[in-house]
């Protein structure tokens, strides 16, 4: 999960720098014709793909890790075991990127 927002945040970034920097008479026909736009399409029917086989991937792990819990812990709802464990992981990576070099300031 942290993963994915990540890369939407990378994606939102890279796309605002885009159409800030975007001029329809200068950058249409580099972007929106012949060629340039078969391929541009194929990428993005790629990219689709990709992102299908991915979630369907995330669902199937979380479906296993789903009905592990629940045969391990019967008496407990499964959903509420994962968002725990989602919660820990999240607390433990931010205590990580708090305690990381890139984040610590030398005086």
């Amino acid at each position: 999960k942290q993963w994915y927002q990540r890369r939407v945040r990378g994606e939102r970034k890279k796309i605002a720098a885009f159409l800030a920097d975007y001029d329809d008479e200068r950058d249409d026909e580099k972007y929106y014709r012949g060629s340039v736009l078969a391929r541009r399409i194929r990428d993005r029917e790629r990219e689709v793909e990709v992102d299908e086989r991915d979630r369907r991937k995330e669902k199937e792990e979380y479906d296993d890790l789903r009905k592990r819990l629940q045969e391990e812990y019967p008496d407990k709802d499964p959903d509420e075991l994962i968002a725990k464990l989602n919660k820990e992981e999240e607390e433990e990576k931010e205590v990580e990127d708090d305690s990381s070099p890139e984040t610590t300031r030398r005086s």
